[in-house]
């Protein structure tokens, strides 16, 4: 098992410097932790939540302790997140791209961490993974990522308007007469059907 699959097969996950932003690369990371169905938490000393999730000052105030932990900050406040990281028990860590600390680094693999500090971006593996899923089994995958089995034809459906039953020749109100639409205005039986009309 190599440093990045090793990261991905925690069960409990974190994101240093997850944003409220959704432009913003801290907030994509959280989304696509989140979308893959892992547990993640976010950290943010200056927000209440992330993406309808109670958002955490440090590591030390989640209610676990996650195995793995994805930093998306500035290189000077990365060291500290390590050094909390370390203190705390987390087992791997994934500087993402920019946020990389060579001194915080070294730190956490004197500690044993498993560490991941070489430009890779979890966006791009989760989306490698999400890619594999589907291939393996593209009905498990649409149910797993869908489960209301809601498909994409199915929603535009369902999002239709009912029309109003129209007589094609003069434009009158179609009505029931035994089974059968009848204009109201020139009698003609039409054969109109539609969402609200006969189907």
């Amino acid at each position: 098992m190599n440093n990045i699959e090793e990261f991905l097969n925690a069960t409990t996950f974190a994101v240093a410097g997850a944003s409220r932003d959704r432009s913003k690369y801290g907030n994509k990371v959280f989304r696509a932790i989140i979308a893959s169905g892992r547990t993640v938490y976010p950290l943010n000393p200056s927000a209440t939540e992330v993406e309808g999730k109670t958002a955490f000052a440090s590591i030390a105030d989640l209610p676990v302790v996650p195995e793995s932990l994805s930093i998306v900050t500035p290189p000077h406040v990365t060291r500290d997140i390590i050094q909390q990281a370390i203190a705390a028990g987390v087992k791997n860590i994934w500087m993402q791209p920019g946020a990389e600390d060579a001194k915080g680094s070294q730190a956490a693999r004197d500690a044993g961490l498993n560490v991941i500090d070489d430009g890779s971006c979890i966006l791009v593996s989760l989306s490698i993974e999400r890619s594999s899923r589907w291939r393996s089994n593209p009905m498990k995958f649409q149910h797993e990522n869908n489960p209301s089995g809601n498909t994409v034809e199915a929603k535009a459906k369902k999002s239709k308007k009912p029309c109003q039953p129209a007589c094609p020749a003069c434009g009158g109100s179609l009505i029931d007469i035994r089974a059968k639409l009848q204009c109201s205005k020139c009698h003609r039986i039409c054969e109109t059907c539609c969402e609200g009309g006969r189907g």
